[in-house]
This record gives C-alpha cells, structure tokens and sequence, in this order.
C-alpha cells in the first residue's frame, strides 16, 4: 500500500536541503524525515524547518534503519520531531498518523 493510494499527496525531497526548501514551499500538514541523507541530515533539516515560523507547527516523523537506538530518538526528539519510527514501521501506526491529521486534531509530541 502507498501514500498515494490512500488518496495522499506525496512529495520528496533528494536531500535535507530540498527538504527544507519543499516544507517552507508546500507547507505540508506532516513530514516523514529519514535521518540520513545527503548535503544535511534529517536531525538538521528538522530544526531548519522548525526554525520558521510558517513550518514550525509541522509534525515531523523521523524515519531510520536504526529508529529504535535510544539515542536516536532521543537526538530526533530533541530536533523536533514528535516520533522516531524504525523502519520498516507498521502500516498501523501510519494509518493513526494519517487520522490525526485529516481530523485536524493536534499530534502531541512523544515524549
């Protein structure tokens, strides 16, 4: 299953630049954001686009090989993020995610 089949708009970035150029330029309602990545990583990226008042409100997922090292959802949380996902994640957590966010509801940070 896609994002696109469920009726979602998707749009990808190569690097963490593009990712911060695309979310100040879409201002999407959620970010999934792998953590490695070329020219910046997904930990910079975050706090970049936290970084503007037009993007900061953007719930940001982080995604990584790795995404259940505590200290990398510790460093993601403390980029900003509201959740650090190993991948591959459970198609049931996206589905929640994707509820929150066609309610309009708030997506509280984890903590």
């Amino acid at each position: 299953m896609t994002l696109q089949m469920l009726g979602v708009q998707v749009i990808s970035a190569v690097d963490g630049v593009e990712a911060v150029e695309s979310a100040i330029a879409c201002q999407p309602s959620l970010i999934f954001m792998d953590l490695n990545m070329p020219n910046m990583d997904g930990y910079d990226a975050s706090r970049a686009i936290h970084a503007h008042a037009e993007t900061r409100k953007i719930p940001i997922i982080a995604l990584s090989a790795n995404g259940d090292v505590p200290k990398n959802r510790v460093k993601a949380l403390a980029a900003g993020c509201v959740e650090c996902w190993a991948k591959p994640f459970r198609v049931e957590a996206l589905l929640d995610v994707l509820g929150l966010i066609s309610q309009n509801k708030e997506f509280d940070r984890a903590s």
